[in-house]
């Protein structure tokens, strides 16, 4: 809020959607109910967001972790709707094995199943939702992407028993970003789809490294937003 307080913008964050990686789901989840994020997200809130609040219509869509995957996907699948994306320690390549597995710990660890948002691993939902398949429609996108290292950096004390559950849970979450971060890298290379790509040395999974990268991501969001 003290970032934002003296920038003309509006900014949305939606309140809920644990696990849900903010997308449709084929099938409602026992314990996670009903999902339908995008719907919501791309096609019913930004013209109330607009109306309410004297919106002109130009959006960066953002999201830090498993909402940076959101983002993306909400990107690719509505590519008219946003002008820029930023994503904060997310794994924006879900074509290797190994991204999959990431998901569906993500997913299981809010007490729901992976199955019932994209199927099997063989369902072709799987490469509908990752961005790194669908990159193309990224281009001329202005696109912001951060991610640490994992290893534990100036916000984590690794001498309280917080700081060291911090270090040992966001510290493998973190390297697996920052895997994904490179695999995204190479894939817009390849394509040549120019981006901002911001590499931390350290740095855990953690909220005080994601206040930092939106920060440093401001510029990137300002020009996406045509200020």
């Amino acid at each position: 809020e003290a970032f934002f307080a003296d920038k003309n913008v509006n900014v949305v964050l939606p309140v809920g959607g644990t696990g849900s990686f903010y997308t449709n789901w084929k099938n409602d989840d026992p314990n996670l109910g009903v999902n339908k994020w995008e719907s919501f997200l791309a096609e019913e809130l930004p013209a109330l967001i607009d109306s309410a609040f004297s919106g002109n219509g130009t959006n960066v869509v953002g999201g830090v972790s498993m909402g940076a995957l959101g983002a993306a996907n909400l990107i690719t699948h509505h590519p008219k709707l946003y002008t820029g994306l930023a994503s904060y320690s997310g794994c924006l390549d879900n074509s290797e094995s190994s991204s999959q597995d990431s998901v569906r710990l993500t997913v299981a660890s809010k007490a729901g199943d992976a199955t019932n948002m994209w199927g099997p691993a063989s369902d072709p939902d799987w490469q509908k939702h990752d961005p790194s398949t669908n990159a193309e429609t990224l281009r001329g996108k202005t696109i912001y992407v951060s991610s640490g290292t994992g290893a534990p950096g100036e916000y984590d004390n690794v001498f309280t028993p917080s700081g060291l559950q911090t270090a040992i849970e966001g510290g493998p979450l973190e390297a697996l970003a920052n895997t994904c971060t490179q695999l995204f890298e190479a894939r817009l290379g390849e394509l040549s789809i120019p981006a901002v790509f911001a590499y931390r040395n350290d740095g855990t999974h953690s909220w005080p490294y994601w206040q930092d990268a939106l920060h440093d991501s401001w510029p990137t969001v300002k020009t996406a937003l045509g200020m």
